[in-house]
Parts: structure tokens; C-alpha cells; sequence
């Protein structure tokens, strides 16, 4: 079963986030941090949401993510300014799917997610018409 990986120190955006999957009928790994991504990190993972800030250790959880799983669908969810994050993601020679912003509307989420599955599942682009 596809699995999303959900690196955030904060509990609420977590849960919020395990909700949306659960709904969807995805199953979740969760971390408060970045420290033990190896251990957390398998095959079955499409999707990792990222929390760029606090103990997350976002550009960490990041490059570790593209450079030994190239596979996984990488966004990075952050309330901080997307142009930081941005020019950061370059200078380090880091690429993500996207950058969505914290506090995140449920259906944004959901939205990713299923699109992150479908091209998993070589059925991109997903179409949510």
C-alpha cells in the first residue's frame, strides 16, 4: 500500500494532515522530526510532506529524500516566505514538487495527495475536474 511520509513538529498539522490521508484511504508515517529519516523512509513511500522550519530539519528531510529516493513526491509545507524557501531549495541544489503554505486548507492537501498517487501509479497528470 502507497504510504505519505509527515515530517512536522507541530501535533495539529500533523493530525490534520493524518485526517486528510485517512480519508483519502492512504496510510501515514509520521515524525515530529528529521533525526531518524532513514529509519522511516521505505519503498512504499509516493509522497513526503515536509515541514521546513523548527526541528523538522526540512532541507535535511529534503535532499536525503531526493538523493536516495528519487521516486517520492517531495513538498515541502511551510508558513514561511516561499521566495526564501525557494532561492534556499536552489542554492543547495534541491528540488521539491512544491511549496505549500501553513496553514493549509484541507482540500489543497487532499489535492496533492491524490495527485502524488496517481503519478505513482504512472496516471499523471491527475485531473481533479
Amino acid at each position: 500500500m502507497a504510504k505519505v511520509l509527515i515530517i512536522d513538529d507541530d501535533e495539529d498539522a500533523r493530525t490534520m494532515m493524518v485526517r486528510i490521508c485517512t480519508n483519502v484511504g492512504v496510510e501515514t508515517i509520521l515524525a515530529s522530526n528529521g533525526v531518524d529519516i532513514e529509519g522511516v523512509m521505505n519503498p512504499d513511500v509516493v509522497l513526503a510532506l515536509l515541514d521546513w522550519e523548527g526541528d523538522s530539519q526540512g532541507l535535511e528531510c529534503a535532499r536525503f529524500i531526493r538523493k536516495r529516493f528519487p521516486g517520492v513526491c517531495v513538498y515541502i509545507f511551510s508558513g514561511a516566505d516561499h521566495g526564501t524557501i525557494a532561492n534556499t531549495l536552489h542554492a543547495e541544489k534541491v528540488s521539491v514538487a512544491g511549496i505549500i503554505d501553513k496553514p493549509a486548507h484541507m482540500e489543497e492537501i487532499e489535492r496533492v495527495v491524490l495527485s502524488a498517487l496517481a503519478a505513482a501509479r504512472g496516471e499523471w497528470p491527475y485531473n481533479t475536474a
